[in-house]
C-alpha cells in the first residue's frame, strides 16, 4: 500500500525533507511516495529493519529515520549526489558530504553541477562514478581531486576536473599531488571521457605498481602563461 495525501480532491505530495523532519505529524506508513526535496523527482521509501545504520538517523538519502522507524529509498542504478542536497553548502561541507556519500560504496552519479572542494575525494573499491559534465575544482594546494589509492575496480567517467593552477612546486616534482586522479597501487582503473584542466603536475599520478589501467578519450588542457 502506497500512501498519498489528498486535499480538495487532488493528490498532495510531500517533500522528503518535510516527511523526515523531526516532529512532523505525517503517519509512518509502510510505504510512502514522496517528492525529492532537491531533484523534485518522485521517490518511494519503504519501511525496513534490514541494513539500517547502527546509530544516528540514517545517511541522509538512502536510509532515513522517522520517529522510531527506518525507511529505505527505492531506486535502481546509480545514486545521485544531488539527493543529499550538496548545492549551496560551504566548500568544506561539500567536500565532507561527497566523501560521506562515496564511503557508502554505491555507484555514484554527478549531474551537471559546478562545485569547489577543499580536499581529496576518496573512492571505494568496486565503485563507478559517472558525471554529466559536472565541474569539480580543487581549491587546496598540492591535493588531488579523486583518490583511488590501493583500490580495486574503479571507474571515473564524464567529469570536468580543474586544478588550482597556481600550486606548482619545483622541489616536489614527481611527488606532487596537484593532479586530477591519484591511483598508487590501484588495480583495474578506468578513466574515461574526462577533461583535465590546469593541473600543475599531471592529469593522473601514482602510476607505480598500478595494475590494469585504462586512460581513454580524455582531454588535458592548460591555461598557463609564459610567466608561469
Amino acid at each position: 500500500r502506497i500512501t498519498f495525501y489528498l486535499t480538495l480532491n487532488k493528490i498532495f505530495m510531500i517533500y522528503t525533507e518535510d516527511f523526515f523532519a523531526q516532529g512532523n505529524t505525517y503517519p509512518n506508513d509502510d510505504k510512502v511516495q514522496l517528492v525529492d526535496s532537491y531533484t523534485y523527482e518522485t521517490v518511494i521509501y519503504t519501511k525496513t529493519s534490514v541494513g539500517i545504520p547502527s546509530s544516528g538517523n540514517g545517511d541522509g538519502a538512502i536510509y532515513r529515520k522517522k520517529g522510531n522507524d527506518f525507511y529505505k529509498r527505492q531506486w535502481t542504478g546509480y545514486v545521485n549526489v544531488a539527493w543529499w542536497g550538496i548545492e549551496g553548502l560551504s566548500v568544506q561541507m561539500v567536500t565532507e558530504r561527497i566523501n560521506n556519500i562515496l564511503k557508502l560504496g554505491y555507484h555514484t552519479f554527478f549531474d551537471k553541477i559546478s562545485i569547489d572542494i577543499s580536499g581529496a575525494l576518496y573512492l571505494q573499491s568496486n565503485q563507478k562514478i559517472l558525471s554529466n559534465q559536472s565541474r569539480i575544482k580543487q581549491t587546496k594546494p598540492d591535493t588531488e581531486i579523486f583518490n583511488c589509492e590501493e583500490k580495486v575496480n574503479v571507474s571515473i567517467k564524464g567529469f570536468i576536473l580543474e586544478g588550482l593552477k597556481t600550486d606548482y612546486d619545483y622541489n616536489k616534482a614527481s611527488n606532487s599531488k596537484s593532479v586530477g586522479v591519484f591511483c598508487y597501487k590501484a588495480k583495474k582503473v578506468n578513466i574515461e571521457k574526462n577533461i583535465f584542466r590546469n593541473f600543475t603536475y599531471a592529469a593522473v599520478s601514482g602510476l607505480r605498481e598500478l595494475d590494469h589501467f585504462a586512460f581513454k578519450f580524455n582531454r588535458v588542457e592548460s591555461e598557463f602563461t609564459e610567466d608561469w
